[in-house]
């Protein structure tokens, strides 16, 4: 197998390995952050766009690569000399918030549409600097596994209505959880506040990926914990 050498670690890779997944082979610091990539979809990769800076009001912040690569890297003023495009937010389903204007065009949220559901009802309309993330006319993205739009989601573009302004993540105890489902693997995250659920997520890896995408069902509708004991267990 073909030989790789990044920062003086030398590894071995299958033949067509990208530089991201040799790093992520040797791991540690050398693992470079991925915005568009996504191992898990299919097609993802290599078509991120320029991200505004608002970090401080951000509904993604505590849980952002982009935002700590920025904080960790990047400089207190911005080098951008255009005027940036702005959007209204806009709900485009009854879970989903949609602010298009932190939208980095990463199409992750296009591909798992693809993967999970037989009709896909958004993806990016018109082309180069006015393409933009959109339901089609007249259609809401409701199905059962649409809520993984906001797991794949890198940026605060796509956000949980449910879970909008309740609190922020460093304040929550995320604890993995199981529920038997028809639908899905049941394999959940519960973020806990005390004895209450604030919200449910899919389980990420280490690189916030999701291997086991969850329905709408076990994320949205059954946040009540089982009575006299809990299958929530810490991380």
């Amino acid at each position: 197998m073909p030989k790789v050498k990044i920062d003086g670690f030398e590894v071995e890779v299958p033949e067509g390995t990208t530089i991201l997944n040799a790093a992520r082979q040797i791991g540690g610091d050398i693992v470079p952050p991925a915005m568009c990539y996504y191992s898990t979809l299919k097609g993802s990769g290599g078509k991120c766009r320029t991200h505004p800076l608002d970090c401080p009001i951000c509904d993604q912040a505590g849980e952002c690569h982009l935002q700590d690569l920025s904080y960790e890297h990047g400089l207190a003023d911005t080098r951008y000399e255009f005027e940036r495009r702005t959007f209204e937010k806009i709900d485009i389903g009854p879970y989903i918030k949609l602010h298009m204007t932190r939208c980095i065009l990463c199409y992750r949220c296009v591909h798992v549409a693809n993967q999970l559901t037989e009709n896909r009802v958004h993806g990016v309309v018109y082309r180069g600097d006015h393409a933009e993330i959109s339901t089609f006319i007249e259609k809401a993205i409701d199905n059962d596994f649409s809520g993984n739009v906001i797991d794949v989601c890198p940026v605060g573009a796509l956000t949980d209505r449910t879970f909008r302004f309740k609190s922020r993540v460093w304040f929550l105890n995320p604890m993995n959880a199981h529920r038997d489902c028809d639908k899905c693997t049941g394999k959940a995250v519960a973020w806990m506040y005390g004895g209450e659920i604030y919200r449910i997520t899919a389980r990420k890896d280490r690189y916030g990926e999701v291997h086991d995408f969850i329905c709408n069902t076990c994320r949205f509708e059954k946040r009540t914990l089982p009575t006299g004991r809990s299958k929530a267990r810490g991380k």
